[in-house]
């Protein structure tokens, strides 16, 4: 595919997810649509199935239930999108065992997906995870960190 086509494809996604979020009947045609049956997510927790996938995008949703993501850059070739994202987002779900907070919080991402044929068959998921715990109250601040 092409880097424009690349391009649209993660554009489209973005605006898929964030439709989801909060709308799990949504999720079997987002899944569907953006990922081949054998894709892989690698995680820093470790790799993850489409199901599994389906099933974090689920708590996630459950979790964060107006996520809004977007863009803020876009790099493509024909093989690869690089998807960097700022996420922002209430806790209004359990999150990790975290009780709703109701807090906003912002959240930045990369994602680094394989195209083949207009789908992603992989994709490496990098999130601030530090910041979430951070934002969400069970984590220290930063500067805090070492005094």
């Amino acid at each position: 595919m092409s880097v424009e086509e690349n391009k649209a494809i993660a554009q489209r996604f973005i605006e898929a997810a964030n439709s989801v979020m909060g709308n799990p009947d949504k999720m079997p045609a987002y899944i569907e649509e953006f990922f081949v049956p054998e894709f892989v997510c690698h995680l820093t927790t470790g790799d993850i199935d489409v199901k599994q996938f389906a099933a974090l995008e689920h708590e996630l949703s459950d979790a964060f239930p107006d996520t809004k993501h977007l863009i803020t850059n876009l790099i493509a070739d024909e093989d690869f999108v690089v998807i960097q994202r700022t996420g922002t987002m209430t806790h209004k779900g359990t999150y990790l065992g975290i009780a709703p907070t109701g807090k906003v919080i912002e959240v930045t991402g990369v994602d680094i997906c394989r195209v083949v044929a207009g789908k992603f068959t992989e994709m490496t998921t990098l999130v601030n995870e530090m910041s979430i715990m951070q934002q969400l109250g069970t984590l220290p601040p930063t500067e805090e960190i070492g005094k």
